[in-house]
């Protein structure tokens, strides 16, 4: 089936192979076997290779996938092939034998995927879909709050659904393309001196994982703006929802990119 694959996810989840995933609509051209994802697991987000189109659906619900990180399968036909005989032979899941082939971190690919805005809504036809699609709305106020442009493994920060996302471009209204990704910490990159300078200083302990309780998983640099995220996780346990912590999670990205205010909100 087109819209659903088999990925192995990297490490491999013990008493189980492949699991199967729904492939999004906006993403679907960049999906073949062989290429790196990112994937949901359980509150985990993780990195999967994609190893075939499932033939029928699982028993299970499916979720997602968020990310493609290639734009070249990363494992080509043959090399599948040559891991699947090797599962075969020695009786072992497919999982476990592309867990050695491939890495569990990678470098980043050269390529992101970007959701692009093609137009502005006039206050008339804003007002309508903010009636008649609410959640649309908000994926709309969000890439014009980016400027334009949402790197799709940003979306989901950014409070974009997934849904939301594929609805607006099935109106013509964004389009999803790919885009060199850029070295943040480079002399070139176009950003603020102040992220490149806090990139170079930072090391993992100056890092925290936020929004946990709402399975979206991200790692971000600490800041003021995420040690308020963290409490409002706390006080408010299973009972919190994006909206409590939007402002310090959507549409932040150009006052910290271009003008380098590293308090604004969490960012990673």
């Amino acid at each position: 089936m087109p819209g659903l694959v088999e990925v192995a996810p990297l490490p491999p989840v013990p008493l189980h192979d492949l699991l199967t995933y729904e492939v999004p609509l906006a993403l679907r051209d960049g999906v073949q076997p062989g290429v790196r994802v990112r994937i949901p697991l359980g509150r985990q987000v993780r990195t999967g290779v994609v190893t075939a189109f499932a033939a029928e659906p699982p028993v299970y619900d499916t979720r997602p996938i968020l990310e493609v990180l290639d734009a070249d399968p990363f494992l080509t036909p043959e090399m599948l092939d040559l891991a699947r005989w090797a599962a075969r032979y020695y009786l072992t899941p497919l999982a476990d034998v592309l867990a050695v082939v491939v890495p569990t971190h990678l470098p980043a690919a050269p390529h992101e995927r970007v959701a692009r805005l093609g137009r502005r809504l006039d206050a008339a036809e804003l007002a309508a879909l903010e009636r008649r699609a609410p959640a649309q709305a908000r994926a709309y106020h969000a890439l014009v709050a980016a400027g334009g442009e949402l790197a799709t493994a940003d979306a989901p920060s950014a409070g974009v659904r997934p849904a939301a996302m594929r609805a607006l471009v099935a109106s013509g209204l964004v389009e999803v393309v790919a885009r060199e990704r850029a070295t943040v910490a480079t002399q070139e990159a176009p950003v603020h001196r102040n992220v490149k300078q806090a990139i170079l200083a930072a090391s993992e302990l100056d890092t925290r994982l936020i929004m946990r309780s709402l399975r979206n998983t991200e790692r971000v640099l600490r800041n003021a703006a995420v040690d308020r995220v963290l409490t409002r996780e706390r006080e408010l346990g299973s009972k919190l929802t994006f909206a409590d912590i939007a402002s310090e999670v959507a549409g932040v990205y150009p006052r910290i990119m271009q003008q380098g205010e590293m308090d604004a909100g969490a960012w990673s």
